[in-house]
């Protein structure tokens, strides 16, 4: 999450991760909006794998791009509709996610779970198309 002084009254955007080469693009475009907008920025995971083992080193490249692990939201559940009802809790101004996710099927339209999002979501959503 990237707070500063100032942000606490602020709505943050909110990025969808996955741990895909797809979903840098969108966190590089949620960081860019959350600095310009100064607003916080929050990560969320959601996974429907029953058992679902992550690594630390999976959210390394996160710091690159100055999201702090620690505070993203990692958690189960069918993930159009974790992040849309996480978009809603935390007041999310944007849902920030990226065209194509971890399964690796590329299709012309975008993936999944990002159709239902664009579909059903009560927040606005922004697709980032992959690199």
């Amino acid at each position: 999450m990237i707070l500063d002084a100032g942000m606490a009254e602020r709505p943050p955007i909110l990025v969808g991760i996955d741990f895909s080469a797809g979903a840098r693009p969108a966190v590089r475009w949620a960081t860019c909006l959350a600095r310009q907008l100064s607003v916080p920025l929050v990560a969320a995971h959601v996974t429907n794998e029953e058992r679902f083992d992550w690594r630390p080193d999976q959210l390394g490249w996160m710091g690159d791009v100055g999201l702090d692990p620690a505070a993203s939201i990692v958690q189960r559940g069918v993930p159009w509709i974790e992040l849309s009802r996480i978009s809603q809790t935390i007041g999310a101004t944007i849902l920030v996610v990226g065209s194509h996710g971890s399964s690796g099927y590329q299709p012309v339209v975008p993936g999944s779970t990002t159709v239902l999002l664009l579909t059903r979501s009560q927040r606005p959503v922004l697709v980032v198309p992959g690199a």
